[in-house]
């Protein structure tokens, strides 16, 4: 049976504290050489197919409402408005976006709220347009 010294195996010499090995600076230059010659490490692209802003829109349309309904729903939203008590209509205007864009957009305001007023209501009012299309008003 055979019986082993308790010896310090490693071949590494002992360095003392703020000693440097004689070929610190060589290992590290190479190092750096070889992560430069290696290039980025990208992430690898994912494998599921994702739809585009413009892909997501035209897969779901907007529901379309009268030109009664949005115009009662956005005073009843500007009144909500701190200061916006005082509004009694708002009136909606038709655009032709290209594309599948909000088809309105409020037009006026009565009566005219302050400057700061205004600019809160038709916040309050942006989420409206991208929610709801005007419906079409022509006759068939």
């Amino acid at each position: 049976m055979r019986t082993f010294e308790s010896k310090d195996m490693s071949k590494k010499p002992q360095l003392k504290e703020g000693e440097f090995h004689p070929d610190a600076w060589a290992r590290f230059e190479k190092f750096i050489r070889d992560v430069a010659k290696a290039g980025p490490q990208h992430r690898k692209p994912k494998t599921k197919a994702r739809k585009s802003p413009v892909q997501r829109t035209k897969s779901k349309q907007m529901p379309t409402k009268s030109r009664d309904w949005l115009e009662a729903e956005c005073l009843r939203l500007a009144r909500l408005v701190l200061g916006g008590k005082e509004i009694q209509r708002v009136t909606i205007r038709r655009l032709s976006p290209k594309g599948t864009g909000p088809n309105w957009k409020v037009a006026d305001i009565i009566p005219q709220p302050t400057p700061f007023v205004s600019g809160e209501v038709r916040d309050a009012l942006a989420y409206l347009t991208g929610t709801f299309a005007l419906e079409d008003e022509r006759v068939k």
